[in-house]
């Protein structure tokens, strides 16, 4: 039996993951909302870590920020990596492939 394949252009969400990976933008285009949030919500805690913590007073937050960053960025890549082999699902559960 063959599984349903995505109505969402393969390129297009790869070209998403890679141009706006931490912002999780790729998600919103595949319906994964919810993933797209995360993603998104990483990103900008990260950001509000590094520049809040811009005093000498608070180097943790900035190391905490760019830890985040980094986490959001190997998440990114795995994500990007299934979509590419043809193992990441649409919100709907299809999944996304070339062609």
């Amino acid at each position: 039996m063959q599984e349903q394949q995505s109505d969402k252009s393969f390129t297009t969400a790869v070209v998403l993951a890679a141009v706006f990976s931490l912002l999780g933008f790729h998600h919103f285009y595949v319906g994964r909302i919810g993933h797209g949030l995360f993603d998104l919500g990483m990103t900008a805690g990260a950001l509000y870590l590094i520049v809040t913590g811009t005093s000498a007073e608070s180097d943790a937050k900035v190391g905490l920020g760019f830890l985040v960053i980094a986490l959001d960025y190997i998440h990114t890549v795995y994500f990007t990596y299934r979509l590419i082999i043809g193992t990441y699902r649409d919100g709907q559960g299809k999944l996304i492939k070339i062609g």
